[in-house]
């Protein structure tokens, strides 16, 4: 096992003074290093912890904005402009639909604007209309033979059951 200089020197050693001084910068350096890193990560943190306020504030004035008000929600798709229609919004209530047999498969931009209110929205949407994938399979004729027993074996218990019926009667 090797031993430290520090552990094996004298008190007044020079080579101790040496080793001790040379330790010491040493751990001031290690010990600045981890101040600056946890002080450059509080400083992140702070910055994204304004960002999430700043959009809870934004939130929030945007729903107590559209919990009472009225508006025509007109609606587009935009990559080939496509006309959705207007719907009516009445205190969160939405009347009427919009008609998305116009839009083609693939990517657009939603663009929907509340006129009476002054705010649009505009959202990236993927459209894909494609057929239903087939969940079920074909009967196989073991599982129509399988059938055809259990309704057999439910026959026989209940006609046995009837027989035994009849004759505990006479």
């Amino acid at each position: 096992m090797e031993s430290h200089i520090l552990l094996s020197a004298t008190s007044d050693s020079t080579e101790a003074r040496t080793a001790a001084a040379s330790l010491v910068a040493s751990l001031r350096i290690e010990l600045d290093s981890v101040t600056n890193t946890q002080q450059m990560d509080m400083l992140r943190l702070a910055g994204l912890t304004d960002k999430r306020s700043e959009a809870f504030d934004l939130m929030s004035s945007f729903l107590t904005k559209m919990q009472g008000s009225q508006s025509s929600i007109i609606g587009n798709m935009r990559s080939t402009p496509v006309s959705l229609g207007t719907v009516q919004w009445d205190s969160a209530a939405i009347t009427g639909s919009f008609n998305l047999t116009g839009v083609t498969d693939g990517e657009h931009h939603l663009i929907l604007s509340f006129d009476d209110i002054g705010l649009t929205v505009v959202a990236a949407v993927t459209v894909q209309r494609n057929e239903l994938a087939a969940t079920g399979g074909e009967l196989s004729p073991a599982l129509w033979v399988g059938a055809a027993l259990l309704v057999l074996g439910a026959g026989a218990l209940i006609g046995s059951s009837l027989r035994t019926r009849r004759r505990t009667r006479v």
